[in-house]
Formats: structure tokens, sequence, C-alpha cells
């Protein structure tokens, strides 16, 4: 037995109402009235639909059992209905489950939801819920109303919800940032997308030709694409935004895939093949592309030894650590396309293992040295020898890549005492050769000590003046130099250390007298200071002529007479005619006479001081007769 069906009516000979149930024992008759009489029967039926009150054959082992007839009791208490969720005043969007909550005195049979005062749904039996796809509501203020209902046809109501619709319909913006359109693209190729929406983006898909190819979920939106898969030709790149609210934004570029089939041509541009090698010897290739060579790789004996990325491609290999013999250097280039280009050699290695001869050549053990000394050192190999390194007491202190293996030692920053000196030589092969020398260092740190001997200090001086000076040092004095007013004048290398000064190159007034002693080490020693007086004349004397008077002569004889006066004093006077010198005097006065001839004359008269200024006195005379 599955269940049971009740039949009743007013009339006990006609009982057309009827009700199924479950296999239950108690069970509601909806919509009784009140005050009438009422007549039951019940029959059981099973799954194949077989009743109890059907024929003989058909009928089930429960057997039909009458109602007495009894007095029904209406139910007019009506269901209580609420609407839990949304809450009133709360914005929604997408899709909303609209939870209801509802009881009765005897039992809720339906709930039905109400959207803006139209039936949006029906629900039979608790848990009392419905879906609401907000989407198929216009953005705005919305009223959600729940009606409850039992099975006398009692109706209870909830309170109105207003809630607000508010779905996003704006679609992201989406564009390729790479590829560019137009482009061409081999190998893998990163592509690349820049996508934003008013709320967010949910996720970005990017399309090969309409396939989708790959998701994400975050920024920075991208994937690697390998066109190495795909036959060279245009290809469209899509890519579609999406936000939470299922808006979809796309943009697409179309781009040029060209893959490179030609692989890099490349060779060993050193050693060459069949050569010979020793030590440390730089092992170079170069490679060449028709797009560009991403990386190569060096192998010695068929074992990888380098790899380089960009020019130039090499190693420096280390053949002391190879046996003498052949050895098979190969290089392969690579492309971005995954191509290949490879070329090897053959060559032989023999590494020497005989040391170099050095020895130091200056300064000689055991000599004493001092101030800027010269270290050399002479070297050879069986080879050939690859530097010298030279060393002052361990310390490194010059390294030479060719003769003359030498450098300049200022032993003046050293201690005086004992120093060791030393050389070493190295071949290609590593092999060293070594040699030392031990010398003396001494060094003059004493300044020589210098003064001024003449002029004394307050003496007046002029014209030519010869400074002097005394020096001395306790090893030797190399020069002597003379200032005056702390400008250099003149240089002096052997005592007596003097120099002719010209005064008259000096205004007259006070002047400083010094000088500076230097000995081989460097060390100055400086004089006192002399102040001196120049008093030089620079006044000419003033010539007093008394004859000639006239611009002529009447006779041949010719008279002249003149004298002479000077802030000093007059040295000397000169007659001249004509240019000739007529008469020399150290007198300041004079009277001559000369003969001249018919015709014009210039007689001409000097006057001269100590300090050798001149005056000048010209006239020119006519014998007429």
């Amino acid at each position: 037995m599955d269940g049971y069906r009740i039949y009743y009516g007013t009339d006990a000979a006609n009982l057309n109402e009827s009700i199924t149930t479950d296999n239950v024992r108690v069970a509601d008759i909806p919509a009784l009235k009140s005050g009438q009489t009422y007549y039951f029967a019940v029959t059981a039926w099973n799954k194949l639909g077989q009743d109890s009150n059907e024929s003989e054959s058909k009928k089930s082992n429960i057997a039909s059992v009458l109602i007495p007839t009894v007095q029904a009791v209406v139910d007019t208490t009506p269901p209580v209905a609420s609407i839990s969720s949304p809450t009133s005043g709360s914005s929604v969007n997408g899709t909303v489950t609209v939870n209801i909550g509802a009881s009765d005195n005897l039992a809720v049979s339906k709930i039905e939801l109400y959207i803006d005062g139209a039936t949006y749904g029906i629900i039979g039996s608790a848990p009392y819920a419905l879906t609401w796809n907000t989407k198929g509501s216009a953005n705005g203020s919305h009223s959600l109303l729940a009606r409850a209902y039992d099975a006398a046809g009692n109706v209870g109501q909830s309170a109105n919800v207003t809630v607000n619709v508010s779905n996003d319909t704006t679609a992201p913006s989406v564009a390729i940032t790479s590829p560019i359109s137009g482009s061409t693209a081999s190998g893998t190729v990163s592509v690349s997308a820049n996508a934003s929406d008013n709320v967010a983006v949910s996720k970005v898909e990017f399309y090969v030709n309409g396939t989708l190819k790959a998701t994400s979920t975050g920024a920075p939106y991208s994937y690697n694409w390998n066109t190495l898969t795909l036959a060279s030709g245009s290809y469209t790149l899509s890519a579609k935004a999406y936000d939470a609210s299922g808006n979809v934004g796309q943009s697409s570029v179309t781009v040029i895939v060209a893959n490179d089939t030609i692989a890099p041509s490349v060779s060993i541009a050193s050693p060459v093949a069949g050569s010979t090698i020793g030590g440390t010897v730089p092992v170079s290739a170069s490679a060449s592309d028709n797009v560009a060579v991403e990386k190569v790789e060096l192998y010695l004996n068929g074992a990888l030894v380098a790899t380089s990325t960009a020019a130039p491609y090499g190693f420096n290999w280390n053949t002391t650590n190879a046996a003498n013999g052949s050895y098979t250097l190969s290089v392969k280039a690579y492309d971005a396309a995954g191509n290949v280009g490879q070329s090897s050699v053959t060559v032989n290695v023999a590494n020497d293992a005989i040391a170099p001869v050095v020895s130091i050549a200056s300064p000689v053990a055991g000599s004493t040295i001092g101030g800027t000394v010269t270290v050399s050192a002479s070297a050879s190999d069986n080879l050939a020898v690859q530097k010298v390194e030279l060393y002052l007491n361990g310390a490194l202190a010059a390294t030479s890549t060719a003769v003359p293996y030498s450098f300049s030692w200022n032993t003046a920053n050293a201690a005086n005492g004992s120093y060791t000196v030393s050389a070493k030589a190295y071949d290609a092969a590593g092999n060293i050769g070594q040699a030392s020398a031990t010398v003396t260092v001494f060094n003059d740190t004493a300044a020589p000590s210098v003064a001024i001997a003449s002029p004394v200090v307050g003496a007046t001086l002029q014209g030519t003046v010869s400074l002097n000076a005394s020096a001395s040092d306790n090893v030797a004095v190399t020069k002597v130099e003379f200032y005056l007013d702390g400008v250099l004048q003149a240089s002096s290398a052997t005592a007596p250390y003097a120099y002719n000064w010209n005064t008259l190159t000096a205004a007259n007034g006070t002047h400083i007298v010094s000088a500076k002693a230097y000995d081989q080490a460097g060390n100055v020693g400086q004089s006192a200071s002399v102040s001196v007086n120049v008093l030089n004349d620079t006044v000419a004397p003033v010539i007093s002529v008394s004859a000639p008077t006239k611009d002529y002569v009447t006779s041949s004889k010719l008279t002249i007479s003149a004298s002479a006066k000077d802030n000093v004093a007059v040295v000397k006077m000169e007659a001249y005619v004509d240019n000739a010198l007529v008469l020399s005097t150290s007198n300041s006065s004079f009277s001559v006479n000369t003969g001249v001839a018919k015709g014009v004359h210039t007689v001409t008269i000097k006057a001269y001081d100590a300090s050798n200024n001149v005056a000048v006195f010209t006239k020119t005379v006519n014998r007429f007769f």
C-alpha cells in the first residue's frame, strides 16, 4: 500500500469529492462549510494505481472503511508571513535569494511572492525561498511582498520590503598592448592587455583566431604565445575582459607570424685550426644570424665549457690543466627560433715548463741610494717573457709587460735603512723566475743654510749692483736662487753664488732681496730677507750754450762753448759737428774752436750724468763765405 484516497460529500450515496494522500494517518480536508453534515469513506491504493474500492480482482489487502458522519470544524485563522531577506532599504544586484518566513495554526499550503505588485513566484512547501535575477528589473527602487495561504483559503500578507536594484551594465574597457597591430611576431611572444572597469575586472581571456588560449584573473593580463607551432601568416589576437556582472569588453589586433628557419652562421676565430697553443688561451667565436644570435656555446672535446649571450663570444682556456696533445674545440650558435649552427677546429696543446731567467740590473746589490732611483730588471725565457713584477720588501711596486722592465722609486718616501728589491718574471705558461738584491736607502733631509752676503740691510743702491749669497749643505748645494720682492730673478749653480742686478729696472724705493739654496734631495734653505733702498737718478743734465749763438759764421773757424748742470753731477760733455766728435771732456763746461767748410753744418752738444742720463743740444749754422 502506498497511500489513501478519502471520498467525501454531503450525500452518503454520492461521495463526489476526494483527496489522495501519502501513507499517513492524518489528512486535512479543505473548504468544508460550517454547519454542514459530511460523509466520508477511505480506500487504500498502491503504486500500480489499484484501489481497494475497485472490482474484486483488483482489491488491495487493506479493506475499505466507512467513516461515520461528523460535524466539520472550519479554520478561519490566516497564516503569518514575513520577508527575512533582502532587508528593506538594502541594495541588491545580480541574482538574489528572497527568503520568506511563514507559519499557520494548522499548515501553510503555499506562498506567493510579488515584485512591484506582480506575481513573481509560488512556493508549495518550506523552505520558502525564491531566486530573483535582478538584471530583469530596472535599476532603482522595487517593492517585495509575500502572501501565505492555508488549506482553508486564509491569506496572510507580509509587510512591504523596499529594495534598491543597482546592477552594473558597463562593460570593461580592454586593449591589447603587445604585440601591436600590424607587427611581425616570431618565436614565443608575450601577449599583454590592459583592462579596467567601473567596478572591477574579474578575468581577461585571450583568443587566437577566435580560439580561447588563456585566461588571466589578475593584472598584469598576459600569456606567452608560442608562434613556432603555427604556419607563417596573418593572425587575429583578441582579448575579452569580464566583470562580476557578466559584462564583456573586447579588443583585437592583427599580427603577422614570420618564424625564422635559418640557422646562425658560426666559426671559431681563435685559436686557428692546427695551431699549437699553451698557457691560458682566449677561445673566441664569431657568429651571425639573419635575425639575431641568442646564445653561443663553446665545447672542449664535446664537453660544454662556456655559454655567451652577447658578443664577444669566448672564454679563457687554461691549457696547463690539460695534458699536452690534440683537442677539438667546438661552437654552437642558437637563434630565438631554436635554429642551431656549429663549427669545430682541432688544436695541439704543448705547454712550457721552463721558468724565465731574471736578475736585478739596477740598483746593484749592496749600493746606497737616495732620491728617485730607477729600479730595473733583465729577463729572458726559452719562449717569451709575458710580464715582470717588481717588489719592494715583498710588496708589489710595478708590473711591466715589455722591456725595459723598470719603475721609478722615490726613496724619499721611505725611511733610511736596508731594503730588498725583488723581480719575478712570468712566461705564458705561468712559469716564474725570480731574483733579489739588497740596497741601503739614505736620503738627505737637512736643508742647506743660505744668507745674503751683499748688499747689506738698509743699503742705498743705484745702477747695476752685484747680489752675493753664501750657502752650505751637509752634502752639497745644487743651486742658489735670487729673489727680488718675492719674484725669482736668477739662479746660480756654483759658488760664488751671485748675480748682477740692474736697479734701473726697479722703481726707486724699498725692495726686499732674498735667496733660496737647494740640495740634491730637494731640501730648500731660505735666507733672511734683506731690505735695501733703490735710488736711481733719472733727471738729465741741463745744457747752456754760449756759442754758436747765430745761424751763420763768417769765417772758417767755428767756436763751440757750453756748460751743463745736473741734480747730481755732470760726468762728461761732448761736442759734434755734422755727427763727428770734436771734443769729449769730463768737465761740466768747455770751449773749442774747429774749422768748417762753406755750407750748412749741424752742431750737437751732449751732457751726461753718472746714471747715463743724456741732455742733447742741436743747432744748424751756415758758412756763407
